[in-house]
């Protein structure tokens, strides 16, 4: 009986020494989130009413709507990058092909599309781009892993009014990368808003985890 409990205890301290010896791999986070989202939020931008405030155009309009604004975010499903994508994809060089496998095989790397669409008296103007994450680290516009994504900034129609795209960047760490789209809008010095002028700026952020905000 001394000798098969002395042989069980061997065998489990065997067990849990190569268990220990196994290398852990750095999986995506267990709240990775990979669906699509989308979401509408509806404000009155404060550059607006303090132009407004300073007597810079209106008239008789409602001051509240000249200055709503309504901003619609959407991401797309995640799409999971394959060993299948890395080959045929004519774009990368041999060395590309070998550092997005070798990443690969520390855990899943996935790309979202993301949007986000303002909407303001007579204009709408949109940034937009590609994100990648694995759990533990998000990237676009710089390359990771021998892939990179994207953001544009742009202004999908104006009527009457006068939208000038100002300033569109990406900053930001390893697990949140944060996006900024900053534009003037200059109302003719005729109704409905006499001159009104004034400069309007939007944050996006998307995360290593796949959500944004």
């Amino acid at each position: 009986m001394k000798l098969r409990r002395t042989l069980a205890s061997l065998a489990f301290t065997c067990g849990m020494l190569l268990v220990s010896q196994v290398p852990a791999t750095a999986a995506p986070s267990p709240d990775v989130v990979n669906g699509a989202v989308e979401k509408t939020t509806k404000n009155v931008s404060s550059a607006c009413l303090e132009a407004v405030a300073k007597g810079k155009g209106v008239g008789a309009a409602p001051k509240q709507t000249a200055c709503e604004v309504t901003t619609t975010s959407k991401t797309s499903e995640a799409r999971r990058v394959t060993a299948a994508d890395i080959k045929a994809d004519a774009s990368l060089k041999s060395a590309d092909r070998t550092e997005m496998v070798q990443a690969l095989s520390y855990g899943a790397i996935y790309s979202k599309h993301f949007s986000w669409f303002t909407t303001g008296g007579g204009y709408t103007v949109t940034h937009n781009g590609t994100f990648y994450y694995n759990g533990w680290k998000a990237w676009a516009t710089t390359p990771y892993a021998a892939y990179g994504g994207s953001h544009y900034c742009f202004v999908n129609y104006a009527f009457m009014v006068s939208i000038n795209t100002q300033q569109c960047y990406e900053t930001g760490n390893d697990f949140e990368r944060d996006f900024y789209f900053q534009w003037q809008v200059a109302w003719p010095a005729a109704p409905p808003y006499f001159g009104l002028s004034y400069t309007v700026s939007h944050w996006g952020s998307v995360y290593a985890n796949g959500t944004t905000s």
